[in-house]
């Protein structure tokens, strides 16, 4: 995952997100700089996710080790630019640390997770010097956050013409907050659908079950325990006419399905009316769901699904990962000019 060169170099301290986090660092190490991507977890089992996330102090000394263990790799190396990502356990002096060894250095950091969900990010705002967040809501609360919103990679390409696709209705993601109920409330307005639920360990969908009455309703042969590949996920979207997606509770950013589904030539049925903030909203391609549910229309949404207008490539450019990466990339110092050229 690394790419020499003479020039300063750039790292990306961040969670493992469905392989997301190598296409970033394999973008940025494409522009001709060495790109190293640091985990911030120590470990991606599902018990140091969760503890990550819940109780960070249960994997306090394992996190110290981890990130000693880094800068001893860092050390003697000049970073250019040092792109954090959700920042769940990353250390305050871990920052620091890197800052006084390069202090030229341009820190950033990006939140694809809202602070509702996700509060930690928001304690590094003062030791970085650009913040960016894909969260409407919390760029409206928190000085210096600016909008940025997630991206698509190129495995979503334009697939076959709706009329020639065999599903009607997909989903595909983490199980959460009313997703399943989602799905099955717009099933009928399709007459096929494909629907994939994913929780990342048997244990860890258990113990929501005994705490989520909401999830301890849904059958666990709907449920799977192994994720689908990116490219599994982009021939799901290429063979269905429209994908639902649904966002987090107290989440108002949009998912990278948004963009993922779109750029794939489909349609899109969502739960997130700040989609018609983007300029890729369109409400041919793009149907947007009542707050109430009570409010739904199936008819209306068998109408959107029916119909054949797929959203235009052009329209999904401005959301490809090279235009994602390009607003950190031109934070990056130029090099020094040799005079003696």
């Amino acid at each position: 995952m690394d790419t020499e060169s003479t020039q300063g170099e750039v790292l990306v301290v961040t969670p493992s997100f469905f392989g997301y986090e190598e296409c970033v660092v394999a973008e940025l190490a494409s522009r001709g700089r060495r790109a190293t991507l640091l985990d911030e977890r120590p470990s991606n089992s599902s018990w140091v996710k969760a503890s990550a996330r819940v109780a960070p102090a249960l994997i306090a000394t394992r996190l110290r080790r981890h990130y000693r263990q880094a800068l001893r790799d860092l050390e003697g190396r000049t970073l250019d630019l040092v792109l954090v990502i959700k920042a769940e356990v990353v250390p305050l002096e871990f920052l620091e640390r890197l800052r006084r060894m390069n202090p030229r250095c341009v820190f950033v950091f990006y939140a694809f997770d809202s602070f509702a969900n996700s509060p930690r990010g928001r304690q590094l705002l003062p030791h970085v010097d650009h913040a960016f967040s894909f969260d409407r809501d919390d760029v409206a609360r928190v000085e210096g956050l600016r909008y940025k919103p997630l991206f698509h990679t190129q495995d979503f390409a334009p697939g076959p013409p709706l009329a020639e696709r065999a599903i009607d209705l997909a989903f595909v993601g983490t199980l959460h907050s009313d997703r399943y109920g989602v799905c099955q409330a717009l099933a009928p307005a399709g007459a096929t659908h494909d629907y994939f639920f994913y929780s990342p360990a048997r244990w860890h969908h258990e113990l929501t079950r005994l705490r989520d009455q909401t999830i301890r309703r849904i059958p666990t042969s709907d449920v799977s325990f192994t994720k689908l590949t990116r490219s599994d996920v982009a021939r799901c979207f290429s063979r269905a006419r429209a994908v639902i997606d649904a966002q987090r509770t107290g989440q108002s950013g949009l998912t990278i399905r948004t963009f993922e589904v779109l750029a794939a030539g489909t349609k899109l049925i969502t739960t997130n009316a700040n989609v018609r903030d983007e300029p890729l909203y369109d409400p041919r391609w793009v149907l947007v769901l009542p707050e109430d549910r009570a409010a739904w229309d199936l008819d209306e949404v068998r109408r959107f699904v029916a119909d054949d207008t797929a959203p235009p490539a052009e329209r999904l450019a401005p959301y490809s990962l090279e235009r994602w990466v390009d607003e950190f990339w031109d934070l990056v110092p130029s090099p020094p000019v040799d005079a003696g050229r």
